[in-house]
C-alpha cells in the first residue's frame, strides 16, 4: 500500500498481540491498481492524551504496514 493510504495497515500479528480481532472484511484496491480483500477491525489510538477509534486493516504477508489519513485525522 502507498504512504497516502486512507486506513492503517498493521500486521495481523501486531494487532492479535494487541488484543484485536477483525470485526469485518473489505476490498481495497493497491497502488498498482490490484485488488485485494483483508480483514478490518476498530483500534483505540491515543496522541496527547487523547483518543479515538479509528478503523485498521489486517495485513498480510507482503503487504506493506503504513499509517492511514484516518489515524492521523482522529
Amino acid at each position: 500500500m502507498d504512504a497516502g493510504s486512507t486506513y492503517t495497515w498493521l500486521r495481523r500479528s501486531r494487532l492479535k498481540a494487541l488484543g484485536l480481532e477483525p470485526t469485518g472484511r473489505r476490498r481495497f484496491k493497491t497502488i498498482k491498481g490490484e485488488f485485494v480483500e483483508r480483514d478490518v477491525g476498530e483500534a483505540v489510538i491515543e496522541c496527547l492524551g487523547e483518543k479515538a477509534t479509528c478503523m485498521v486493516v489486517f495485513a498480510e504477508e507482503g503487504d506493506q504496514e503504513a499509517m492511514g489519513i484516518t489515524a492521523l485525522e482522529n
